[in-house]
């Protein structure tokens, strides 16, 4: 049991640390997601526009300040810290419950099956997180559409007292199933992947756990996550920013317009940010992470002699 609470723990703590170097890449990555939101991409030319995630960052920094480019950074900080103790840290425990037999790999169906329980009830449990991160990001914007006004140090109580004042408390958790569907293609990639790909190389190379596993493995298994999820994740940024229910009256109605209007290709605005973002955020995360583990090992170890 408290192998799992430390496992948890240190992917909280990890999470909550790298984000402080990776918001500025999750700010222009949300607001690169509502750029020209339900407009045609051959009528969109002539609109002023952010060119990439760096051009956002530099804009938003011209325009707003450094508050600006760190928007939204007291609600991370709090919703990586809770969401990552379960998505990533309850990946091992889990591991550990339906796979004992220690002398053999464990098959890419646990794997996938533990991954796809992280992502889900991490989702689930910490939707209202990802709503308030979310709408604060994309509030101040000049470039892309913002449907809410809230100040670039907001806290997240009073985020939460806002859209529970008027939406409802309900709204909190609102886009719940979209927000589980990317949790689930996310991290039900990159946890397997990482665990399998850092287990061939230990066994193959005989590269032992340390730094190095630490960013190549989470590096490689972002990219795939990605890959998959971003389409989700444009969906899950147009619900949570819409004002009410007056453009997308659900996910899959959000998909069709979107589909319809921007083109097939508007699933994978902000792509590049995302990755930029997401993938220096998860090697962050998994090498504080390790260290903390390794840490905890050693001194278990010496306790035990």
């Amino acid at each position: 049991m408290l192998k799992a609470i430390t496992d948890m723990t240190s992917a909280g703590l990890g999470a909550s640390t790298a984000v402080l170097f990776t918001n500025p890449l999750d700010v222009a990555k949300t607001r690169l997601q509502m750029t020209n939101e339900l407009v045609a991409a051959n009528k969109a030319t002539n609109i002023p526009r952010y060119h990439g995630p760096y051009d956002c960052i530099k804009k938003t920094y011209a325009s707003e300040g450094l508050s600006g480019v760190q928007r939204g950074l007291n609600v991370a900080i709090v919703r990586e810290f809770c969401k990552c103790c379960i998505r990533i840290g309850m990946y091992d425990p889990i591991m550990r419950a339906i796979h004992t037999d220690r002398n053999t790999p464990a098959p890419m169906y646990k794997r996938f099956f533990a991954g796809c329980i992280c992502g889900v009830s991490s989702a689930l449990m910490f939707n209202p997180f990802d709503i308030a991160k979310t709408r604060a990001q994309a509030a101040g914007s000049l470039l892309s559409t913002s449907h809410y006004d809230i100040r670039s140090n907001a806290s997240v109580m009073e985020i939460f007292s806002g859209i529970a004042r008027n939406e409802g408390v309900s709204k909190l958790w609102y886009g719940t199933t979209v927000n589980a569907s990317r949790g689930l293609t996310f991290t039900a990639v990159l946890l397997p992947v990482n665990s399998k790909l850092k287990e061939t190389l230990k066994t193959k190379t005989g590269i032992s756990d340390g730094i190095f596993l630490d960013t190549l493995c989470p590096f490689i298994g972002s990219f795939f996550g990605i890959l998959v999820m971003n389409p989700v994740d444009v969906v899950r940024t147009r619900i949570y920013n819409q004002p009410g229910q007056k453009l997308y009256s659900g996910p899959l109605n959000a998909i069709y317009k979107i589909g319809k209007i921007e083109g097939v290709t508007a699933f994978w605005k902000g792509a590049v940010s995302h990755y930029l973002r997401v993938g220096p955020h998860t090697v962050l995360t998994f090498i504080f992470m390790g260290y903390i583990r390794r840490f905890r090992d050693r001194f278990s170890d010496i306790k035990s002699t």
